[in-house]
């Protein structure tokens, strides 16, 4: 049994219409269908979560059922059975959270192919999280996905893409030093975006990590 099938079967089991399903979870019903006919590995990333969580499954059990072998991201194909499961952060960077990236414990997990990370391809440090805003829109636009490393200050090199906090006001720029500064550059075509420049001896700076790729969606 595919993916495919398998959510087919789950939906028509607890469900007495798919369409009353698709509302439940917050995708219009015709999304639902497109998925259901085109096959789960061709949905985006989003889509396939809120699917596992309306039916109290997790991302991961789906491996077990799977003979769809292919996920397609901006139009390229990527074989995943090759592939890792990494920590998915439900928030997004800027969003403000009230507690610390690091110190969560309630997270998705999502099947990310080794062809997309490269030489970072298994390391469980890395996580998944939504971009919010468009502050680095010149690079990737708002709700692109980003795969975080976490480092620290002494870790980040100038030019490098970080995602860091201040006040638990979450945010991601381009890094730069300057002595005793650190400096956090926007990359937007919105004029309004100016450089956020800390003292390194901030005590309410942090730095979470750095981001090493990124998946953007065009539609």
């Amino acid at each position: 049994m595919s993916r495919t099938e398998y959510i087919k079967s789950m939906i028509d089991e607890k469900w007495d219409s798919r369409t009353r399903f698709a509302k439940h979870i917050g995708i219009p019903p015709t999304t639902l269908q497109s998925i259901l006919e085109r096959g789960v590995g061709k949905a985006s990333i989003d889509n396939v979560m809120k699917i596992c969580r309306g039916l109290g499954i997790t991302t991961d059990s789906l491996q077990f059922v799977s003979d769809e072998m292919t996920i397609k991201e901006n139009g390229v194909v990527y074989d995943i059975s090759k592939r890792n499961y990494y920590r998915y952060i439900p928030f997004s960077v800027s969003a403000g959270l009230p507690i610390e990236i690091d110190s969560l414990s309630n997270y998705d997990t999502i099947a990310i192919a080794d062809e997309l990370l490269g030489k970072y391809a298994g390391n469980k440090n890395i996580y998944f999280m939504r971009v919010n805003g468009d502050s680095m829109n010149n690079l990737f636009p708002h709700s692109s996905l980003i795969a975080v490393l976490p480092q620290t200050v002494e870790d980040i090199k100038d030019g490098d893409i970080v995602v860091y906090s201040h006040n638990y006001d979450y945010s991601v720029k381009t890094f730069y030093k300057d002595g005793d500064e650190l400096i956090f550059k926007p990359n937007s075509n919105n004029p309004k975006f100016r450089d956020y420049v800390f003292s390194s001896n901030d005590e309410n700076l942090l730095i979470h990590g750095k981001v090493i790729t990124y998946i953007v969606n065009l539609d």
